[in-house]
């Protein structure tokens, strides 16, 4: 639900930096749960120039996979995003992602999208899938509806597909949220209900497997 979000900020017309403080019951990746399914903290901080440029970089606690010594996760992003007639923006742009002290799982990605006020697109595109050097596209839908001055509903879908490795044929994947968002300044509230269908159980999920498809989750922002 974040891609909308950063996309028509990076639109605006003024320079700005920005930075975010959150804490979720559950940090899920594209419906796959990162910490598994325990609190996470987060930590965000965004650049936004007056010409359309932007970049970023977010941290996360995440759970530590298969045994590894890895418990932070760090995402650099940049990209261009343009205003076009009406309510209609452009954004492309690429992502780095890391899991701190285990670079089998790190992996590049990258991106293009459209968003109006309220719905916006995402196709993305990692050439080499994490811990496997296969590819994955992945195709997103969020929006949000207000309804009142402090509540909207808020929304995601998404479908994910990676290339074959192997005997493995590949896996397609479907994650939903759906949920609500209650702003009170200097807070931001989020309850949502996520759920994912499709997954392989024979291959490795980024980066941990067999945690449950579906659960509520809560989360608390900061912004500055």
């Amino acid at each position: 639900m974040v891609a909308l979000g950063a996309l028509l900020a990076a639109a605006g017309a003024h320079a700005q930096v920005s930075g975010t403080v959150t804490l979720t019951s559950d940090y899920r990746w594209r419906g796959i749960s990162l910490s598994d399914e325990a609190p996470a903290l987060q930590l965000g901080l965004a650049y936004d120039a007056a010409g359309g440029w932007y970049a970023g970089a977010m941290l996360s606690s995440v759970r530590r996979p298969f045994g590894t010594e890895a418990d932070l996760q760090a995402i650099a992003y940049a990209g261009y995003a343009r205003r076009m007639r009406g309510n209609l923006s452009w954004d492309a742009g690429a992502e780095y992602a890391a899991l701190v002290g285990e670079s089998d799982y790190n992996y590049p990605e990258f991106h293009v999208g459209l968003a109006s006020q309220r719905l916006g697109a995402r196709l993305s595109y990692a050439p080499r899938y994490p811990d496997r050097d296969v590819p994955a596209v992945y195709f997103e839908l969020n929006g949000n509806h207000p309804m009142g001055r402090r509540l909207r509903l808020l929304g995601h879908l998404g479908w994910q597909r990676r290339g074959e490795d192997g005997d493995d044929g590949g896996d397609t994947r479907v994650d939903a949220q759906v949920g609500l968002g209650i702003a009170f300044e200097p807070f931001d509230l989020r309850i949502a209900w996520s759920q994912v269908s499709g997954r392989d159980e024979r291959a490795r999920q980024y980066p941990i497997e067999g945690n449950d498809d579906s659960g509520w989750i809560v989360t608390l922002s900061r912004a500055w």
